[in-house]
């Protein structure tokens, strides 16, 4: 999942609704991976290249095997038959596998860090940041910024209005 949100820049909520039929379409020799931001309400058609094929693939195996047509899911034997994933249980398990990871200490990663990574390889690739801005579903291009450049304190202009005695 980390890896698919690397590539496609797609938040959990996006991530745990995807289904292996409903979102991937081929069309002529392309396979698109299509689908609507709950936020925005952007429909967003994501071409499957050599990055995306192979996890699409593998994602979709194993939605078979488990007998869902989600591209995301839990293991029935875990979820009591329920294999639908809930953006609250993808949180907890990433944050879970990164703490047992032992690879953090306090400050562990996150998906939307993940998600910000993703972006500034976009952006360093040469990408457009309203494409950025369009993928990762921010209606202002000061929040695309905010991920694209964490580093970059963003200051509230002000100034004294009280005096203390």
């Amino acid at each position: 999942m980390l890896d698919f949100a690397l590539i496609t820049l797609q938040p959990r909520e996006v991530i745990c609704s995807l289904g292996i039929y409903k979102n991937i379409k081929k069309v002529g020799d392309r396979t698109l991976l299509r689908f609507q931001r709950g936020k925005t309400r952007v429909h967003i058609e994501i071409e499957c290249g050599e990055s995306l094929m192979p996890l699409i693939a593998r994602r979709r195996r194993e939605a078979l095997r488990l007998g869902t047509h989600e591209m995301f899911c839990r293991a029935p034997y875990f979820a009591k038959g329920k294999v639908t994933l809930k953006p609250e249980y993808l949180t907890r398990r990433i944050t879970k596998l990164i703490v047992k990871s032992g690879l953090y200490e306090d400050n562990h990663s996150t998906l939307h860090e993940v998600r910000s990574l993703g972006g500034r390889m976009m952006e360093a690739q040469g990408f457009e940041k309203k494409l950025i801005q369009a993928l990762m579903g921010h209606l202002k291009e000061s929040t695309t910024d905010i991920y694209l450049h964490p580093d970059k304190p963003k200051f509230t202009r002000s100034r004294t209005v009280l005096t203390l005695d």
